[in-house]
């Protein structure tokens, strides 16, 4: 039986509803919330950062389902945090701070295959707070503001 989607606003306050959900045996269609923090990992460029990253998902096959909610969870937060890793070892800092829809939306393609036999469905992968060294945010804001300049400077030269 599939139930209409009850947001949480942490899996802490979805605890009693998964339970309640579970013991009944409507636990398909509960979407549920967890963080993913990424501490200390190096992007392609050799940059060390820090990463929040905000997952939902809901159970779509409840026979799938093998653990309970909590270690689901963990597995679904421990997937995101090395899938994260990977796409960071293949993108420059500029393409993360830059990029970070289809960094998201590559993490989320990345759970879905790798969840699929669980009975979940990733639904919403956001990058909340990318942390980087106080030198490197520096450089950044440097370097994109010079590319707004350019901008500037080849837009006025096409109204010239």
């Amino acid at each position: 039986m599939n139930l209409q989607p009850t947001p949480f606003g942490s899996l802490q306050s979805a605890r009693p509803a998964v339970a309640a959900a579970a013991a009944s045996g409507e636990v398909e269609g509960l979407l549920l919330a967890a963080s993913a923090r990424v501490e200390a990992a190096q992007t392609q460029d050799g940059v060390t950062v820090d990463l929040l990253v905000h997952l939902a998902w809901h159970v779509i096959n409840i026979e799938a389902w093998p653990l309970c909610g909590h270690q689901q969870t963990a597995l679904l937060v421990a997937a995101a945090q090395r899938q994260m890793r990977t796409l960071l070892a293949d993108t420059g800092l500029a393409a993360l701070l830059i990029e970070q829809g289809a960094i998201e939306a590559q993490l989320q393609q990345g759970l879905q295959r790798s969840t699929a036999d669980w009975g979940l469905s990733v639904d919403l992968v956001v990058l909340r707070q990318v942390d980087i060294p106080v030198g490197r945010q520096i450089e950044a804001d440097v370097d994109h503001l010079c590319a707004l300049r350019q901008c500037r400077d080849r837009r006025r030269a096409a109204f010239c």
